[in-house]
């Protein structure tokens, strides 16, 4: 199925998130060239340039811009500087949300609620997400794109305030009418859920895959070829966007991206706008896995677990089914009672 881009998910490559220039919160810069920056380093991140979108942030947080130093933070979550580190990617949003950036304060809450770099702790996440929920209302009431796309997020799934579809379409339609992509992906999903709206959906997908999206890519690549929301079955449509977003993915997986790790090795192993190939989807599947993502110890797991794509190994099974169950993941704990021993 396509993918759902959502921010917790990815959260899945985080490569596209940037408030635009407020002047009554520190968390963004000001001035018109302090803005131009932080879009010119998200362009280069959602581009897998991530040595030139890393310079930029620097140099920006080195003047004490909290909301760059959040971005640095949330490159060392993603695996966007080599390898995946919390501790660091902890250490630069605590900096950043201490100055007052929502999204940094967002980020916190995420990790106390999963357990993400820190010890899982519901009060603290709580308190971060108040915090962040405070912030980004204020950017997102003076027209932030960023704000109202995470402020939809938070009534969709119900963080920090009362679950509401109103309010949700709502901030999720200002800010995709601005242009900012996870906004129209996340809008497309919402136009489906609530009316079934097909042409709604492939309107605003379109409009961030043109963007660069790659989860609005994958998307529209994964609709055309299974025929998902009401989308008809078109497999040449699906393949030009497979040929579109496989190099960038290639490229993030290369410089350590988790997220596009395990899409390049789900790729390989369903044959998604690539040749299948086993070798290839253990290779990714293991080096995201490795860096401690969930859904690449789930899908190793139940690959070795049933022997899908790949050869069976209880063995193996269980290794990546035990790591993913113990972040957490309940299809993994299911799996683990499907291993020979369990039964």
């Amino acid at each position: 199925m396509p993918i759902r881009s959502l921010f917790l998910a990815a959260a899945l490559l985080g490569a596209d998130l940037a408030l635009a220039a407020d002047t009554a919160v520190p968390e963004v810069s000001a001035t018109a060239a302090t803005a131009a920056a932080l879009q010119k380093a998200d362009a280069a991140r959602s581009n897998a340039d991530f040595k030139e979108a890393y310079a930029i942030y620097k140099t920006l947080a080195d003047q004490g811009n909290a909301r760059a130093e959040a971005k640095i933070g949330m490159m060392y979550a993603t695996g966007e500087l080599g390898k995946r580190d919390m501790a660091e990617a902890i250490a630069h949003y605590d900096k950043a949300a201490e100055a007052g950036d929502g999204y940094a304060q967002f980020l916190l809450g995420v990790a106390f609620r999963n357990g993400m770099g820190v010890e899982k702790h519901d009060t603290e996440s709580g308190r971060w997400f108040a915090k962040a929920e405070e912030n980004l209302r204020k950017a997102a009431l003076r027209q932030d794109a960023e704000a109202q796309y995470l402020l939809g997020i938070m009534y969709r799934d119900g963080i920090n305030v009362v679950e509401s579809k109103k309010e949700s379409g709502q901030w999720l339609q200002k800010a995709a009418e601005k242009g900012y992509p996870s906004a129209q992906v996340a809008y497309g999903h919402f136009l489906y859920d609530e009316n079934e709206d097909t042409a709604g959906l492939l309107t605003w997908w379109e409009k961030a895959a043109a963007q660069g999206d790659i989860g609005a890519q994958l998307n529209l690549a994964s609709a055309y070829t299974g025929g998902y929301y009401g989308v008809s079955k078109d497999q040449a449509k699906a393949d030009e966007w497979y040929r579109r977003v496989i190099p960038t993915l290639e490229k993030s997986a290369e410089q350590g991206n988790v997220g596009a790790q395990f899409l390049l090795g789900r790729s390989y192993l369903k044959g998604e706008g690539l040749a299948v190939n086993p070798e290839k989807a253990q290779e990714w599947l293991e080096k995201a896995a490795a860096q401690d993502d969930i859904a690449a110890q789930t899908t190793l797991g139940r690959s070795y677990l049933k022997g899908e794509g790949l050869p069976a190994d209880p063995e193996k099974a269980r290794l990546w089914l035990e790591k993913a169950a113990a972040q957490g993941n309940k299809i993994a704990r299911s799996l683990l009672d499907e291993l020979p021993e369990n039964k």
